[in-house]
C-alpha cells in the first residue's frame, strides 16, 4: 500500500474513534504524552507517527488499528474514482 494513503487512513480512523469516544485531540495528547500540535498533525495525516505512539494508541483504546485501516481500505476499494479523490 502507498505510504501516504497509510497514513491518510490512520488518520481518518483516529479521528472517527477519538469522537466516537467523545473525546478531544487534547484529551488524546495528554494520555498519549505528546504535544497537542504533534497529535493534530497526526490525526490530519501530516505526519508518520512512530512505533511507540501507534502502540500506545492501540492499548489506549484496546483495539487493533492495523484491522480498523483494513475495513477502511475495503470501504475505499468499493468507492467510484470521484470518490477517492474527495478523501484525499
Amino acid at each position: 500500500m502507498n505510504k501516504k494513503l497509510h497514513i491518510k487512513l490512520l488518520a481518518r480512523v483516529l479521528k472517527q474513534i477519538r469522537k466516537q469516544k467523545g473525546l478531544t485531540q487534547e484529551d488524546l495528547s495528554k494520555a498519549l504524552n505528546l504535544q497537542p500540535s504533534t497529535y493534530s498533525r497526526i490525526e490530519r495525516g501530516e505526519v508518520e507517527m512512530g512505533f511507540t505512539t501507534y502502540l500506545n494508541i492501540q492499548n489506549y483504546y484496546n483495539i487493533n488499528l492495523h484491522y480498523l485501516i483494513d475495513i477502511e481500505l475495503n470501504k475505499l476499494s468499493s468507492m467510484s474514482a470521484v470518490d477517492f479523490i474527495t478523501i484525499n
